[in-house]
Formats: C-alpha cells, sequence, structure tokens
C-alpha cells in the first residue's frame, strides 16, 4: 500500500498560501507535524525525525 502513495498525483490547488501559518515563529518543541514523502511513500514526522526543515516548509508539505 504504501508504494502506492507514490503514484499518487501532485495536488490540485497551491499550497504556497499555506506559508503564511508558520511566518516567523520557532518550532514548538512537542509540535510533530506528519507527511508522505512523495519519492518513496514513507511518513516523515517532521519535528520528531532528524529532518532540517523550517516550520513554514513542514505546513505546506502537509
Amino acid at each position: 500500500m504504501t508504494a502506492l502513495v507514490g503514484l499518487l498525483p501532485s495536488g490540485f490547488f497551491p499550497t504556497v498560501f499555506l506559508r503564511k501559518f508558520g511566518a516567523d515563529v520557532p518550532w514548538p518543541s512537542q509540535l510533530w507535524v506528519p507527511s508522505v514523502n512523495i519519492d518513496d511513500g514513507c511518513v516523515v514526522v517532521f519535528g520528531r525525525d532528524p529532518v532540517p526543515v523550517t516550520l513554514r516548509d513542514a505546513i505546506e508539505a502537509t
């Protein structure tokens, strides 16, 4: 099932507007933001996994 996620098309609407929700805000220590890696279909949990990402990028990725 995980392999099928990578075959799904990109979203139907732009997500750039979501970046305003993480503007200039430090990453809260207890916040985990799950997302799916399009390349391999694996779940990535920003805030838990060692992935260097800003809060803005994590919100947009979801």
